[in-house]
């Protein structure tokens, strides 16, 4: 019998892999991160939920000039891959909850009441915004909206 090897799943549109965190498997994230992922994989997650270059620096915490130097197959640093796999994360959830990546598009642009009329992307710059969107994104997936 042949071993059994585990393939990343990827994206025909993105030049990494699409991570599924759901599979229980955190060794390949770890791994990409550490690894960095190519810029332009970030800078396809961005323009799939619309976030603008302006956007992305504050979410990296870098500044606009140093964003509009980077070459789409540059490797990221480990935090700023860290981010992009959260950005992916976050798409793929959004596109499990709504159906498609437009209507995650515009969630992710809309002015939310729960999150007191702030749009979801604007909680996008530490740590604790991607936790609470995905958590959010879980409970609208349930029917939870208290």
């Amino acid at each position: 019998m042949k071993p059994y090897t585990k393939k990343p799943i990827e994206s025909k549109s993105l030049e990494e892999p699409f991570i599924s965190l759901s599979a229980g498997d955190f060794s390949s994230p770890i791994s990409l991160a550490r690894n960095g992922v190519k810029y332009g994989f970030l800078l396809d997650i961005a323009e799939k939920l619309s976030i603008s270059l302006q956007e992305l620096s504050d979410v990296l915490h870098v500044s606009l000039r140093t964003l509009q130097r980077y070459v789409p197959s540059k490797r990221l640093d480990t935090e700023a891959s860290s981010k992009a796999l959260q950005l992916a994360v976050i798409l793929k959830k959004g596109i499990e909850v709504f159906g498609s990546e437009k209507a995650t598009n515009t969630w992710m642009n809309s002015s939310i009441p729960a999150f007191g009329g702030k749009r979801p992307k604007d909680f996008l710059d530490t740590p604790f915004g991607f936790q609470m969107l995905e958590e959010e994104l879980t409970r609208i997936q349930y029917g939870v909206f208290a």
